[in-house]
């Protein structure tokens, strides 16, 4: 596949991601943008779940259009997607968004899980650092595909392993995060939304796996 191509379904996939997550963060912060609707259309928040979706859903119909193979297109275009979610975590760290629950005191856990952090109303407490655990999560995610690469194997699962790695550790960690989101079923939308994102990549990994692959070894 020229790299040319790639990059064509790149763009197209980050424009589909960009427009799903700012839908997905609105849809999940409707209390709010009901009563704003002025600031709809603006950039400043995206959830990564539906932007992840969104993109894929956009790859896979480009991918089907050209008759390549979704997998094979993807897993060179991992990094990107990794680096972007890195971004929206370093995002929150500096930018004191997705804070996580309050704890009693910063020494009752090592100091890489707390953080004094500001809640949406500007009260200063020491609170879990969830975006710094995103990080460590996603590097986990990165290392995993990495690893596979280098190895050479896993040829057509380096897409749907780390993700799931990586959606199945943020549906806990979603679990223990401090703002406010709806509740579906009485548990969290995003954490909710990780757990679908986790299995479906685990169901994605497993029809790639008992279906042999067509695409020649590069």
């Amino acid at each position: 596949m020229p790299p040319f191509t790639r990059l064509d379904a790149l763009a197209w996939m980050i424009i589909g991601g960009v427009v799903g997550g700012r839908v997905g963060h609105v849809l999940l912060n409707w209390n709010y943008f009901e009563s704003h609707p002025g600031e709809r259309l603006a950039l400043d928040g995206i959830d990564w779940h539906m932007a992840l979706v969104a993109a894929f859903f956009v790859g896979a119909f480009w991918a089907g259009r050209r008759r390549i193979d979704l997998s094979a297109l993807l897993e060179p275009l991992m990094p990107v997607f990794l680096l972007i979610i890195l971004i929206g975590w370093a995002g929150c760290l500096s930018g004191f968004c997705a804070y996580g629950m309050e704890v009693r005191s910063l020494a009752d856990l090592p100091s890489f899980f707390t953080a004094e952090t500001p809640d949406v109303f500007g009260i200063i407490a020491p609170r879990l650092n969830i975006p710094a655990m995103g990080i460590a999560l996603t590097l986990s995610g990165g290392a995993l595909y990495g690893g596979l690469r280098l190895l050479k194997v896993g040829r057509g699962l380096r897409v749907w392993i780390p993700l799931a790695l990586i959606a199945f550790g943020l549906t806990g960690l979603e679990m223990f995060r401090g703002d406010v989101v709806p509740l579906w079923w009485g548990v969290r939308a995003d954490a909710a939304l990780s757990l679908g994102l986790a299995l479906s990549a685990s169901l994605c990994a497993l029809r790639r796996a008992t279906t042999p692959t067509r695409i020649p070894q590069q």
